[in-house]
């Protein structure tokens, strides 16, 4: 028993290691995401006014907490860096370190539900053999973190559920409140403690208990939302309002949409997720039995916010970011999948050949990111021809980073002249090598050397001549970027 147990670390503390060495090999190679920079500017609005400074004036002031963007800010400022690249690399390194712990407490809860510490793991490997999440686990300061809250607080559900000390109730309720101010979806989870209570047992200590989870949990959401200072009940109701107030939607089908159907959520997280785990879900959907409550907890953690949100005009864009939070219960829900084929194998052969097949789609999936880093952004898992052209593609504008590498490298004259047609594009430069900063001046469209394109403003058309395209980023017969010779070039 004791070299099992021996074992059993072994085999998760080498897998938590390498994914570990990863990230560390992986945080310098990303580019600025757009909403990088809002939420950096975010953070030093409320670091000053708590500080004593004057109220932020951010949209991002009413409709998210600024827990995460404060940290991060507090640590930058804090680490003494003054080269504004290697600030950026530092916040995408604390943004995987988040990531590294959710999949810390993704392994703890899929023991908890699979009772299975190897499919526990495996979960693990899923989440991080997922290319559009691992990309996001460096860039994303808004999305990856409500997943990893969403994680820890069902975590701590679970915990508090197996000894229901005060301790363990009030870190569920802090965790909430952090869950809740980082996105307002995140209410589904007080809503799951107090549903899960009431399945325990409807009488005065339930009841004693509820009443003391709302007041930890308001108080603490109060505490981690300096918005709510002000007008605690006001301030969350817009927040509420908020949450349905922008237009959603994005490049799908073809189109710009406004809104998002019914079937907008369904249809991007089928097409950007490897199919042996979409396979896995939907035969985890229909084996199990919903009557075991940790199961039930993952059934509605999918499910409600996918329901839920197109029907009250839930703000969901730029593919299906905003809904991140979900996936790894989808991925439980695969897990479970997949102990179910394995009760149904009874004989050795057929197990061994379900491994393999599984395996070798894990393998193949690793390949490809490994072959397109760092633009596991744009993974699909259908062909090329079905989505290009069709569906978004670099939304972030994260590849001008390796535009302006691409013509720094390629172009030796000492001044070199760009225009980016995404304007937001221009911090890009920070992410190249200081000693070539100099060399790169952005201009007008008219007097460039070249133009840099990821398409988007113009509905993913190629509006600029091929004949003047230089150079392009193509991943999977996709492409993503463009670099054209502009005017000026042409002009020689």
């Amino acid at each position: 028993m004791l070299s099992l147990l021996r074992h059993q670390r072994a085999v998760v503390m080498i897998t938590f290691l390498v994914i570990l060495a990863i990230g560390l090999l992986s945080f310098r190679d990303y580019g600025i995401s757009m909403d990088e920079q809002a939420v950096k500017s975010y953070g030093k609005e409320v670091v000053a006014y708590l500080l004593g400074g004057s109220v932020p004036s951010s949209y991002d002031w009413s409709f998210y907490g600024p827990a995460w963007p404060v940290l991060l800010e507090v640590i930058t400022s804090a680490s003494g860096i003054k080269h504004s690249g290697y600030l950026w690399e530092l916040r995408h390194l604390l943004t995987f370190l988040l990531f590294y712990g959710g999949l810390v407490a993704l392994y703890s809860l899929g023991k908890t539900i699979l009772r299975d510490w190897r499919f526990a793991l495996l979960g693990v490997v899923f989440l991080v053999l997922s290319p559009r999440v691992f990309a996001h686990s460096f860039y994303n300061p808004k999305d990856i973190p409500c997943m990893v809250l969403f994680i820890v607080s069902m975590r701590s559900l679970l915990w508090y559920r197996e000894t229901q000390t005060t301790g363990r109730l009030l870190l569920h309720s802090m965790l909430c409140g952090l869950l809740v101010s980082s996105r307002i979806v995140g209410l589904l989870v007080p809503v799951c403690t107090v549903l899960l209570l009431l399945c325990e047992g409807r009488n005065r200590t339930t009841c004693i208990q509820i009443l003391y989870f709302l007041v930890f949990f308001a108080l603490a959401l109060y505490a981690v939302w300096p918005m709510l200072w002000f007008d605690p009940i006001g301030g969350f109701l817009g927040a509420l309002r908020d949450s349905g107030a922008r237009t959603g939607g994005g490049f799908y089908f073809g189109t710009h949409t406004t809104g998002a159907p019914w079937h907008y959520l369904p249809v991007w997280i089928t097409i950007t997720t490897p199919f042996v785990y979409t396979i896995l879900f939907l035969i985890g959907l229909f084996c199990k039995t919903y009557r075991e409550r940790p199961t039930m907890l993952l059934f509605l953690w999918v499910f409600v916010p996918l329901v839920l949100i197109p029907l009250s005009g839930g703000v969901v864009f730029d593919a299906w970011r905003h809904v991140l939070f979900v996936y790894p219960a989808f991925l439980l829900i695969a897990l479970q999948g997949l102990q179910y084929l394995f009760s149904l194998l009874k004989k050795h052969y057929e197990r061994t050949i379900l491994m393999t097949t599984l395996v070798l789609s894990l393998l193949s999936t690793g390949q490809w990111m490994w072959q397109h880093h760092p633009f596991q952004y744009v993974y699909f898992s259908v062909p090329s021809t079905m989505v290009d052209g069709k569906f978004e593609l670099d939304y972030w504008g994260l590849s001008y980073r390796q535009g302006y590498e691409w013509i720094l490298q390629t172009d030796p004259r000492d001044t070199i002249t760009v225009y980016p047609v995404a304007q937001f594009a221009t911090k890009a430069l920070d992410m190249v090598p200081i000693r070539q900063w100099h060399r790169l001046q952005f201009t007008d469209k008219e007097e460039a050397d070249y133009i840099v394109d990821h398409f988007r403003h113009d509905g993913y058309e190629k509006k600029y001549d091929d004949n003047d395209k230089v150079h392009s980023f193509v991943i999977d017969g996709v492409e993503m970027l463009g670099v054209y010779a502009g005017p000026a070039m042409r002009g020689r």
